[in-house]
């Protein structure tokens, strides 16, 4: 599926002291050193961090400039046999036409994945997260369009819609039936966010990053994300992913105060 892969320039701005200016670099080069104990990884055996988990942090991500032009998907739903379950979609879904790599509310950016790393040498103290990550197909494209599934958490996959669909990443290949549902039974994790397509409906595509970093979030339909219980007067590193430029951004470091902490996103697409 081709859409806008131009990159992207991104700027924070931080009400905590400490920023830097952001750089990209590569997944591979920015593992998250977040792995529990006995997992392997580069933290497998790290100490913990320090329990002073007093800190909350929440911002929005904006789009300064025009919203990037998205493919069109209309024809090739048209072309499919499955084409009157696909373009049955209601008013308030009309994004479900195109391409969604760029979903926009006004200036407010939805799907940009914002997580935090530890010290080297660090690592988070073990957090696990209740409720199931779901992942809907109801009718020809995944919804949400970018989840992570953080520790705790199960995939499932359901699918709403009339006819059969498919989930595949390089990690799992599941299929699913009519009106129904399924975990991913073997869920391992991830260097990076995973795009996920169909192979029924080659249009369809979605992202789902499985990590065991607990500080990890999704921007929401408002822009917003929000992290809870970080550590407290520690120097993290800010780091993000939107898929537009399908790579790692970094901030720098920064020490979060107790209480509220705002980190504000802006996404300049070139």
């Amino acid at each position: 599926m081709s859409c806008f892969r131009g990159f992207v320039a991104f700027s924070l701005v931080c009400a905590v002291v400490g920023c830097t200016k952001p750089s990209s670099e590569n997944p591979e080069d920015l593992l998250p050193r977040i792995f529990k104990n006995g997992a392997p990884g580069p933290a497998a055996g790290l100490p913990e961090l320090p329990e002073e988990l007093k800190s909350t942090v929440r911002g929005v991500a904006r789009l300064e400039g025009q919203v990037p032009n998205l493919e069109s998907l209309e024809e090739a739903m048209k072309k499919s046999a499955d084409g009157s379950v696909c373009l049955a979609i209601p008013d308030d879904k009309a994004y479900e036409k195109s391409s969604q790599t760029w979903m926009v509310k006004g200036d407010l950016v939805e799907n940009v994945i914002v997580f935090l790393v530890p010290p080297e040498g660090k690592r988070f103290k073990d957090k696990l997260t209740e409720g199931d990550v779901v992942v809907n197909q109801p009718r020809c494209q995944f919804e949400p369009h970018v989840s992570v599934v953080l520790p705790g958490q199960r995939l499932v996959l359901k699918n709403d819609s009339a006819v059969s669909h498919n989930a595949k990443t390089e990690l799992f290949n599941e299929s699913v039936g009519p009106k129904n549902s399924k975990e991913v039974p073997t869920l391992r994790l991830s260097r990076a966010p995973l795009q996920m397509g169909c192979q029924l409906h080659g249009w369809m595509s979605g992202y789902v990053w499985p990590t065991d970093n607990p500080y990890t979030a999704v921007t929401n339909s408002k822009g917003e994300f929000e992290l809870k219980d970080v550590p407290t007067d520690v120097e993290l590193t800010v780091r993000y992913w939107h898929e537009a430029s399908n790579r790692m951004m970094t901030l720098g470091k920064m020490k979060f105060k107790e209480g509220d902490n705002t980190v504000n996103i802006k996404l300049t697409p070139r």
